[in-house]
């Protein structure tokens, strides 16, 4: 998927990456994915090395706090609208174009709603054009960083996404652990963190009628069932704490270092630096009929 950024015509290069990155992670004792969705790509790929399950965790305490009415009055946004927010890399892979369009269709509904796009990236002039469509009522800030990004997702009264692309979605775990529920397109990873009903909404299909119905549901009963969606949100997060995925990791180190076939071995200085040099010439071999294979299949 983003095999673009290097060439126009991709095609070849996709099938490299995906030979190369099947044959890299078959070198190893264990991979670590971070979505079941990934674990099963890399299994229909043909990884046949252990892999364990363990999202990337986010510190939870740091997006617990923010203040989102005073990053409201900052921006100039109005603090009685609903606010829909999207955060990330503005890029043609993350499907900003129908974000866009919902986005659209949603602010001409109703009147009550505004937009926070939160991000760069080449396809930023897609939300400059929809802020000139909808003025004062779309807002791009480019990157933010640091609290200043916790204060914006704490603005939002909920978080639109339709990547198809993501290994996880770390933006939609984010959002969550400052309360804010989402409204995504059901994808690869995507799957693995939104539970349609629990936390936000999953949906099907890239209808646009379909998004700006759950955006119009969601604004017309910011009651019970809003902070419902809040409530799960946050336990959702809390499961995908640092502290709790690291130790996950560090088993996995230590059960690779104490199995049999590495606990029997004590190399030399020496020996370990042929172990290097092998491992490198595997992985040159791996990189040359992996590019020797994609071009034979062209």
């Amino acid at each position: 998927h983003y095999t673009h950024y290097a060439f126009d015509s991709a095609a070849t290069l996709q099938s490299y990456v995906k030979e190369f990155a099947k044959q890299y992670a078959n070198m190893c004792d264990h991979v670590i994915a971070p979505s079941d969705s990934l674990a099963a790509t890399l299994r229909n790929r043909g990884v046949e090395s252990n892999i364990s399950v363990i999202p990337t965790g986010i510190d939870i305490n740091r997006f617990k706090k923010g203040q989102g009415k005073e990053f409201r009055k900052k921006h100039s946004i109005d603090h009685d609208c609903f606010l829909v927010g999207h955060v990330g890399r503005l890029e043609k892979e993350k499907n900003v174009d129908f974000v866009a369009a919902v986005l659209a269709d949603f602010l001409d509904s109703s009147d009550r709603c505004q937009a926070l796009i939160v991000g760069d990236g080449q396809e930023r002039s897609v939300f400059e054009e929809l802020a000139s469509k909808f003025e004062n009522r779309v807002y791009v800030t480019g990157t933010l960083l640091g609290q200043e990004l916790v204060n914006a997702y704490h603005s939002m009264d909920c978080f639109l996404f339709a990547s198809q692309t993501e290994t996880q979605g770390m933006v939609l775990v984010e959002a969550m652990a400052t309360g804010t529920p989402v409204i995504v397109l059901d994808a690869p990873a995507i799957r693995d963190v939104v539970t349609d009903g629990f936390n936000g909404r999953l949906l099907n299909g890239m209808s646009r009628q379909d998004f700006t119905g759950a955006l119009t549901e969601l604004m017309d009963n910011e009651g019970n069932r809003q902070q419902r969606y809040i409530e799960n949100c946050k336990r959702y997060a809390n499961n995908l704490s640092l502290s709790q995925t690291t130790n996950e990791i560090v088993q996995v180190y230590e059960s690779v270092l104490s199995s049999p076939v590495n606990s029997s071995k004590d190399p030399s200085a020496l020996e370990a630096v042929i172990n290097v040099g092998e491992q490198e010439i595997e992985l040159w071999s791996a990189m040359i009929s992996s590019l020797t294979a994609s071009i034979a299949g062209e």
